[in-house]
C-alpha cells in the first residue's frame, strides 16, 4: 500500500486518493469535503464504484436474453432500441413504456407500438433546424424526452382505463378515525362501538403502528419491558416469526424462498472498502472499468525517479532477467539499487544516515533485578563526571561508559542476550536521568537511534517501481517482445516507420512469418492492432519530425529516384562511355555545387563532339531533376539541425497557388515525403484548385484514348512507380498529383487500352 502522505506529494490526482475519502467519522461532511476537494472528477465518483479496494466498475442496464415474445418483435427489444436512441437508458424507458401501452397484447400490438413511436420520432429528428439555435445532438435529445413523455402519459391513461374498480380501490390509501364525537373509550351501550374499538386497538397492537391513543401508547410501553416468555429456549427472529405466518397463510416454500432471495437482493452487505456482496436486477450488469493497480505509471514517482523508467522498461523489453541468486549475472534489481543509491544515498553510507530521538518503553525482567542498584550506582557517578562536558562531548562520554559497564556487569551467562540489549539501550537513559518507571518493571525512556533519512520516500519509489513492473509484465505486446526477439524487431519497425508504404510492407513480412510458424496468432494479432494505430496516426496528423531525420529520408528517396532514373538511361546498348560516366557523375552528386560543375563539364563534351545532342538533352534532364529534389529547407542548410519541419506544409502552400507551369516541379518535388503525406498534398490541390486537377486527370485520360500502340508501351513506362521504394520512372509526369483512386482509375483505363496478356495461373 502506497503511503498517503507521499502519493498527495507526488500524485495527487491518482485514483488511489480519488477513491478513499479521508474518514474523520463523520460520513457526511467527508464525502461532501472530498468531492469539492476532486470537483474535476466528481462524474467519475458518482457514476463509478470501488470494489473490494482496487477494482473500479460501474453498472449498467442489461435486461438479458430476450425471452420468445421478444424473438419475435425485435422492434422492441433494447439493443434495437438502443440504436435508434442512442442512449441506454432511454432504452429501457422506452421499451417499458412500449409493454405498458401494449399491456398482454399479442407481440403484433407490441410491434405497432414501437414501429408507430418510431415514426413519431424520425419526425422530430426530420423538423431539425440549423437556425433554431440547438446542435444536432440537443435536438436529438429534446425530441427523444418529447417521445418517451407522450408514451408515458399514454400508458398510464390506458393503464386507468383498463383497470378493475378493485384494482382501484387497493391503491387507494385506508384512512383510520381514531378520534371523534362518538369515540369516548368508555363501555357504553352501542355494541357496534365497542367491536370498533376492539378492532382498532387489535390493529394497533399487531401492526404495531404509531398511534395517537395514550392509554394504547402506555400499554405498548409496558409490553415492551416484559421479557418474553417461551416454552422452548430457542429465540425466534422476527423474520423467523414473518416467515412462519407466511407459512401459516398457505403460502409455498418455493415462493417463500423467492421472497427471501428479493429480501436478500436489496440488502447489500458493504466494508471499509467497499461493497463485498453485489446483487444487481435481472435488467443490470456490473462493467469492470479498470483497477486501481493499472493507475500507477510514472507520473506517480519523483522526477529524478522517473528519469530511470524508459532505461528500466528496455531492459525488460530486451529480456533481462528480474532477479537472480548469481551476483554475476546482471538484473533489472541491480540496475534498481544502484539507480536508487545515485538518487537517494547508500544506506551504509554515513552521510545519508542520522542520529533520532525516539521514545521506547521495555520490560525488565526478574533476572536483573540484583543489578539495579549497580546501574544506579554507576548512573549517579558517571552524572557526576560528566557535568563539566559540553552536550556533544558527554554524548560520546557516556557511550564509552556504557560500553565499559556492559562489557563488565552484562557477562554473566545466565543473563539471555535479549535482556542484554534491554539494559544496553536503558543504560544511557539511566545516566542522563530521563528514565521513567512504572508499576515498577516497565521503563519507558529516551534512546537515539541511527536511521537513513530517505527510506520512507525511497521505499515508496521502490513499491511504485515495482507495480509498474508488474503492469509491464501484464501488458501482452511488452511480454511478447521480452519473449521473442522477432516480435520485438517487427513492433519496433511499426513504431519507427513514418511512411505508411513501410508499414505496408513490414506488416506483409510478419504474415509471411505467421504462416511459416515463426510467429503465433496472438502476435501476430497484436501487431496488426499496432500496425493500424500506427497508420491511423500517420493518415490522421501532419508528420512533424527533426531536421536531421528529415534530411535522412529524403537524401535516401533522392538516391532511389536517381539512381532508378540512371539505370533507364544506361539500360540503352548504344550507349557510349562517356554517357555513361556523366550520367554516373549527375547520379552520385549530393550538393548543388557538385552538380552544377558536373553539368557545365558534361555541355563541354558536347562542344567537343563526345555528347550527341539526345544524351546531352538525358543529361540535363537528370540534372534538372536532382536539383528540383535537392532544393528543400532540410537539405540546403536554411533549417538547423535541432529545430522540426512539417515535412508538407511547404508542398501544401504550393499546391494551394500553383499554376499550370509550376505542376511538373511539384510533380518532381513530391517523391521526397512519405506517401501519407503525399495524399495530404494531391488532396490539398483537388480541393483548393479542382479545375486544375480535373484538367490533370482528363488530359491524361485523353492521351491514352489517342495514343498508338508504341505510345501506350511508352505511357505504362511513364506511370509506373515502384511499390517498394515509391522510386518513378518519370517523376516529372502529372499523374503523381493524382491521389490513389484517381491513378488507379487512370491506370484500369491505360490497362484496357494495351491488351496485354494477363499471367495465366500455375
Amino acid at each position: 500500500m502506497l503511503q498517503r502522505h507521499l502519493l498527495q506529494r507526488f500524485a495527487p490526482t491518482s485514483l488511489a486518493l480519488i477513491y478513499s475519502p479521508i474518514d474523520t467519522g463523520s460520513p457526511g461532511h467527508d464525502i461532501s469535503e472530498h468531492i469539492s476537494r476532486f470537483s474535476a472528477h466528481r462524474i467519475d465518483l458518482e457514476e463509478t464504484q470501488l470494489i473490494g479496494g482496487r477494482v473500479i466498475g460501474h453498472v449498467e442496464y442489461d435486461l438479458g436474453p430476450a425471452d420468445e415474445a421478444e424473438l419475435q418483435n425485435r422492434i422492441a427489444t433494447i439493443p434495437y432500441a438502443q440504436r435508434k436512441l442512442k442512449s441506454n437508458p432511454n432504452a429501457v424507458e422506452f421499451v417499458r413504456v412500449i409493454k405498458e401501452c401494449a399491456g398482454d397484447a399479442d407481440p403484433r400490438s407490441i410491434q405497432v407500438w414501437a414501429s408507430w413511436a418510431y415514426d413519431k420520432l424520425q419526425e422530430g429528428l426530420n423538423s431539425f433546424n440549423p437556425t433554431s439555435g440547438l446542435t444536432a445532438e440537443e435536438h436529438h435529445a429534446r425530441v427523444v424526452t418529447e417521445v418517451l413523455t407522450q408514451l408515458g402519459r399514454m400508458a398510464m391513461e390506458l393503464t386507468a382505463v383498463t383497470a378493475t374498480n378493485e384494482e382501484q380501490l387497493l391503491e387507494e390509501p385506508e384512512v383510520y378515525e381514531y378520534f371523534g364525537a362518538q369515540h369516548c373509550f368508555t363501555d357504553g351501550d352501542d355494541a357496534k362501538e365497542r367491536e370498533n374499538l376492539f378492532e382498532l386497538r387489535c390493529r394497533e397492537l399487531l401492526d404495531r403502528q404509531d398511534t395517537t391513543n395514550p392509554f394504547t401508547a402506555e400499554l405498548n410501553f409496558i409490553r415492551s419491558k416484559m421479557s418474553r416468555s417461551h416454552s422452548s429456549s430457542i429465540h425466534l427472529s422476527d423474520s423467523d416469526i414473518y416467515q412462519s405466518h407466511l407459512a401459516d397463510d398457505g403460502i409455498s416454500g418455493e415462493t417463500l424462498e423467492a421472497m427471501v432471495e428479493d429480501f436478500e437482493r436489496i440488502t447489500e452487505q458493504y466494508t471499509e472498502d467497499g461493497a463485498t456482496s453485489l446483487h444487481m436486477s435481472d435488467g443490470e450488469r456490473f462493467v469492470v472499468d479498470g483497477t486501481i493497480d493499472e493507475d500507477v505509471d510514472v507520473d506517480y514517482l519523483p522526477l529524478q525517479a522517473a528519469a530511470i523508467i524508459p532505461e528500466l522498461k528496455n531492459l525488460f523489453i530486451n529480456g533481462v532477467p528480474l532477479a537472480s541468486d548469481d551476483d554475476t549475472v546482471y538484473t533489472i534489481q541491480h540496475f534498481l539499487d544502484r539507480q536508487l543509491d545515485l538518487i537517494y544515498g547508500n544506506r551504509g553510507d554515513a552521510q545519508y544516515r542520522s542520529l533520532r530521538t525516539i521514545r521506547t518503553t521495555a520490560y525488565l525482567p526478574s533476572e536483573l533485578r540484583p543489578i539495579v542498584a549497580n546501574i544506579e550506582t554507576f548512573a549517579a557517578n558517571l552524572r557526576e563526571e560528566l557535568s563539566d562536558f559540553s552536550a556533544g562531548a558527554r554524548l560520546t562520554q557516556v557511550r564509552a561508559a556504557v560500553r565499559q559497564f556492559a562489557n563488565a556487569e552484562l557477562r554473566n551467562p545466565a543473563i539471555e542476550a535479549q535482556f542484554k540489549s534491554a539494559i544496553v539501550r536503558m543504560l544511557p537513559a539511566i545516566a542522563k536521568d530521563n528514565l521513567t518507571v512504572q508499576c515498577g518493571r516497565i521503563y519507558e525512556f529516551e534512546e537515539y537511534r541511527d536511521v537513513y533519512v530517505n527510506a520512507d520516500e525511497r521505499r515508496y519509489v521502490e513499491d511504485v517501481i515495482s507495480q509498474i513492473i508488474q503492469n509491464m509484465s501484464r501488458d501482452f505486446v511488452l511480454s511478447a517482445k521480452r519473449r521473442s526477439k522477432l516480435f520485438r524487431s517487427y513492433a519496433d519497425a511499426i513504431e519507427r516507420w513514418t511512411d505508411t508504404r513501410k508499414l505496408v510492407e513490414c506488416i506483409q513480412q510478419a504474415y509471411e512469418a505467421r504462416r511459416k510458424g515463426t510467429l503465433n496468432i496472438k502476435q501476430f494479432t497484436a501487431l496488426d492492432t499496432l500496425y493500424q494505430a500506427r497508420r491511423a496516426a500517420l493518415e490522421t496528423a501532419p508528420l512533424v519530425r527533426p531536421v536531421s531525420l528529415d534530411r535522412k529520408y529524403r537524401s535516401q528517396k533522392i538516391a532511389h529516384i536517381t539512381t532508378n532514373i540512371s539505370r533507364n538511361l544506361l539500360r540503352s546498348a548504344n550507349s557510349q562511355s562517356t554517357f555513361k560516366s556523366w550520367v554516373t557523375a549527375v547520379d552520385q552528386a549530393n550538393d548543388t555545387l557538385t552538380l552544377a560543375l558536373a553539368i557545365n563539364l558534361a555541355r563541354r563534351d558536347r562542344s567537343q563532339s563526345q555528347l550527341s545532342p539526345r544524351e546531352l538533352d538525358q543529361i540535363v534532364s537528370l540534372y534538372e531533376t536532382k536539383s528540383i529534389l535537392l532544393d528543400a529547407p532540410t537539405l540546403n542548410g536554411e533549417l538547423a539541425e535541432h529545430q522540426s519541419v512539417n515535412v508538407s506544409a511547404i508542398l501544401i502552400s504550393e499546391a494551394l497557388a500553383v499554376r499550370s507551369t509550376g505542376l511538373a516541379q511539384l510533380a518532381i518535388r513530391i517523391h521526397t515525403i512519405p506517401l501519407q503525406e503525399k495524399e495530404r498534398v494531391r488532396n490539398a490541390l483537388r480541393e483548393a484548385q479542382p479545375d486544375v486537377y480535373g484538367a490533370i486527370k482528363s488530359d491524361l485520360a485523353k492521351s491514352i484514348e489517342s495514343a498508338s500502340t508504341k505510345k501506350l508501351m511508352y505511357l505504362r513506362f511513364a506511370f509506373y512507380e515502384d511499390p517498394k521504394t515509391g522510386a518513378p520512372n518519370q517523376p516529372h509526369n502529372l499523374i503523381h498529383l493524382l491521389n490513389q483512386a484517381d491513378r488507379a482509375e487512370v491506370w484500369e483505363i491505360l490497362k484496357s487500352r494495351t491488351q496485354l496478356p494477363q499471367p495465366t495461373q500455375p
